[in-house]
């Protein structure tokens, strides 16, 4: 099976002319045999160097970071800037300028070595022809294990990441979580089965992360007594006690005035009163001394026993309330206690009621014996001594329960921060435990496939080490020297020029002596292509393998040696595919010649279907759009004047033509147009005004002549600025130089030649407006 070649440049972008791809559309397909013809500065070093940048595998280094390209090949794959193939190395030989001052130096006369492999050694041969073989088969292992290795990679990772983002919003820890730490934490980690939540377990683990900050601390509710006993008991002793007898009957029957006849006693003693202010009886000595004993000091004791006992109970009121009404609420506490605190609190809450009932019973029954303090009062439902003792008992284990759960909530408070990071371990240990089988299984699957591209790779480093070896022992430079001499002397015509080998290279002679001054210009051209041609088997390379490119190959050189060249040329014809980018309308035309009958359009005009062209004429058309600085070049088909005619007069005319009818587009090529208009000038002069004399001279003539020929001077004149501002131009090399003339006086310039034309030679005009009209 044949290998692919180039079928076409789908795009060009940020390169030298070829600045974008707005303007750049694919380039015609390209065949086995293809002619790229374009004028200096159109572009065609570019193009070299993307063919170049396909052989060696690397970007020019003069290119931009943004440059790119895309190359189609006839095997449907494309190869761009950043996917190079390294199939094609070695496939792709290019000679441009870049692979002459790579190759040859000429200041130092010296070039580098071209090697072939020796032929006396067969065994050897064998051996790398088996060994390369085996470098292929193991090249093709390569690149199916280094692509199932780039699938696993690629699960891997993705697994990786997924599970990472997984843990981060699941456990909250932020953007601090990725890849590297899941590969890390499994590292360290042992799988267990109970990492493994259910739902409940991560539910709770989940509500736990949701708190934003703990709930605040619990006072305890203090555990005091309230001595409910001691307040029952002396509740019932007062009640029970009575001042014993008194003396004055009336004052016995009425019990209640007692207080009121002790103050009033207390009045009339103080201000020494002798009879009785209410009742205006004598208060004699005896009088007083009856009321004294009938009320005395054990009154005065009881009344106040009684009022300080109801006080201590109104104390122990308002502190069981305050402590009923200062209990917190079940919201209050942590939710895994709240149930706790709602049964502790609930019981709390039932001895508070209970005790709130009895001391507002003994506050009654004291109230009373306050009103009658001399009178036995029945207790009647005050509680007895033995269950206020069971209700103070019960109140404290009550209290002591309910501060329990505080106290519980208080610590879930203390350990708020340490809860969330266990959660948060709990949550992250789930999905470890849950993601582990499949991370296990990826991670053996890459490190498997790693193993075996490693073993490969190390097995073809080997065999293709073995191979270098065995063409050291076998490579001979010398024999090259001799093919490249050959060459050069033909292309010449003389031999006094020859490279001679040295070490590992070669240096150039001159009549058998190193050359102490650089060669010309067309001896440079001779030895550098002759070196090229041979290049071309050199490392046991085959030619019908490779895709040769030649960038300008001929130059600088007479009629006899540039026939050489171009036969040299021709005689590729052996190889994969031949891209030759010319400047030279001699060359042009020696290779239509060549070609011409190859093409599709021939193969059109056969009847026979295009796929059966074997060659491609192609042209890189070069304009500058109006108000744009830059040049921008595109591949095109051979315009038909350049192919059907072996001058390229009949081209210039065409431009000319083109640029008078083309009104909105006439700046496109008015960069080119005075040096066209120059050249077809001295064309046509050439033949109507022949002599040694040069065109300023010619133009001087017509100038005078003006009114015979019968054409205004005005026009003549406009021809005269022509010549002198492009005396330069004495060649097609010249027509990407910038004029100083504007577009009005190239237009004048323009139209002035065609009328001199027409009235120098009519039929000619008539015949080249008819061959080169725009439309065609």
């Amino acid at each position: 099976m044949r290998a692919p070649v180039i079928q076409s440049i789908a795009s060009l972008k940020q390169l030298p002319v070829f600045p974008d791809d707005s303007t750049v559309s694919e380039s015609p397909r390209l065949r086995k045999y293809n002619v790229v013809y374009g004028f200096n500065g159109c572009g065609k070093t570019t193009l070299s160097r993307v063919f170049a940048c396909l052989g060696t595998g690397e970007r020019h280094e003069d290119w931009a970071a943004d440059s790119t390209y895309t190359v189609k090949f006839t095997d449907g794959t494309q190869v761009r800037t950043e996917s190079l193939d390294a199939a094609l190395k070695q496939r792709i030989l290019v000679f441009n300028i870049d692979f002459i001052a790579r190759k040859l130096r000429w200041k130092e006369g010296e070039a580098n070595p071209i090697f072939y492999l020796g032929r006396d050694q067969k065994d050897l041969s064998e051996q790398i022809d088996k060994q390369g073989e085996r470098a292929e088969v193991i090249d093709g292992r390569l690149r199916r294990v280094v692509s199932i290795r780039n699938g696993a990679e690629q699960a891997f990772v993705q697994h990786k990441r997924d599970r990472a983002r997984l843990i981060e919003s699941e456990v909250g820890l932020g953007r601090r979580y990725n890849a590297t730490n899941l590969d890390s934490d499994y590292y360290n980690y042992t799988y267990e089965d109970p990492d493994l939540l259910d739902e409940d377990g991560i539910g709770a683990q989940r509500q736990l992360l949701k708190l934003d900050n703990p709930l605040p601390k619990l006072p305890r509710i203090s555990e005091e007594t309230h001595a409910l006993n001691d307040v029952v008991h002396e509740v019932r002793n007062l009640l029970q006690t009575t001042l014993g007898t008194i003396s004055i009957d009336a004052l016995r029957e009425h019990d209640a005035i007692l207080p009121w006849i002790k103050d009033g006693l207390e009045y009339h003693k103080a201000h020494n009163l002798k009879s009785c202010l209410l009742c205006g009886n004598p208060l004699t000595d005896d009088r007083v001394s009856l009321i004294e004993s009938a009320i005395g000091d054990r009154y005065d004791t009881l009344v106040n026993d009684v009022a300080a006992t109801k006080q201590t109970a109104e104390v122990i009121l308002d502190t069981l309330a305050d402590s009923r009404s200062g209990l917190p609420s079940k919201n209050d506490v942590v939710k895994d206690q709240r149930t706790s605190f709602a049964d502790a609190a609930n019981a709390l809450r039932s001895s508070i009621d209970d005790g709130r009932k009895h001391i507002e019973r003994a506050i009654e029954l004291l109230n009373k014996k306050q009103d009658s303090p001399n009178t036995q009062i029945v207790p009647g439902d005050l509680p007895e001594l033995s269950d206020a003792h069971q209700w103070m008992s019960e109140y404290i284990e009550r209290t002591k329960a309910l501060n329990k759960v505080i106290d519980a909530h208080n610590v879930a408070h203390d350990d708020f921060t340490f809860n969330q990071n266990a959660a948060k371990g709990k949550l992250k240990k789930h999905y470890l435990a849950e993601g582990y089988e499949r991370y296990r299984e990826l991670a053996l699957y890459v490190e498997k496939a790693e193993r075996v591209e490693g073993a490969l790779q190390n097995l073809r480093d080997e065999l293709i080490a073995n191979i270098a070896a065995l063409k050291q022992q076998m490579r001979q430079h010398g024999p090259a020297a001799d093919r490249v001499n050959t060459m050069i002397h033909r292309y010449l015509g003389h031999d006094e020029l020859e490279i001679a080998a040295k070490n590992e290279g070669y240096e150039i002679r001159r009549n058998g002596k190193v050359t102490t001054a650089a060669p010309s210009e067309g001896e440079k051209t001779a030895i550098a292509l002759s070196y090229f041609l041979v290049l071309l088997e050199a490392d046991g390379r085959k030619r019908e393998d490779l895709i040769v490119v030649m960038d300008d190959p001929i130059s600088s050189l007479d009629t006899c040696s540039l026939n050489y060249a171009c036969s040299l040329v021709k005689s590729l014809d052996n190889v994969a595919q031949l891209i030759i980018l010319t400047h030279n309308s001699h060359v042009l035309n020696e290779l239509k010649k060549w070609l011409r009958n190859r093409t599709e359009k021939e193969m059109e005009k056969r009847g026979r279907s295009k796929e059966d062209a074997s060659a491609a004429l192609l042209f890189i058309d070069t304009v500058q759009p109006h108000g744009n600085h830059s040049r921008r070049s595109r591949i095109v088909e051979l315009p038909k004047h350049l192919r059907e005619y072996e001058s390229e007069y009949h081209y210039l005319f065409h431009m000319v033509l083109r640029f008078l009818d083309a009104e909105e587009d006439r700046t496109n090529y008015f960069f080119v147009m005075p040096n066209v208009l120059r050249k077809i000038l001295e064309i046509f002069l050439a033949f109507k005004r022949p002599g040694s004399s040069g065109l300023s001279s010619k133009i001087e003539g017509l100038a005078r002549e003006a009114e015979d020929i019968g054409i205004d001077q005005i026009r003549i004149r406009a021809l005269d600025r022509l010549a002198h501002v492009e005396s330069h131009g004495d060649n097609i090399d010249d027509l990407v130089t910038a004029s100083s003339m504007t577009v009005e006086e190239t237009t004048v310039a323009a139209e002035s030649l065609l009328e001199l034309v027409e009235m120098m030679d009519s039929e000619h005009s008539r015949r080249m407006h008819r061959q080169c009209q725009p439309a065609a």
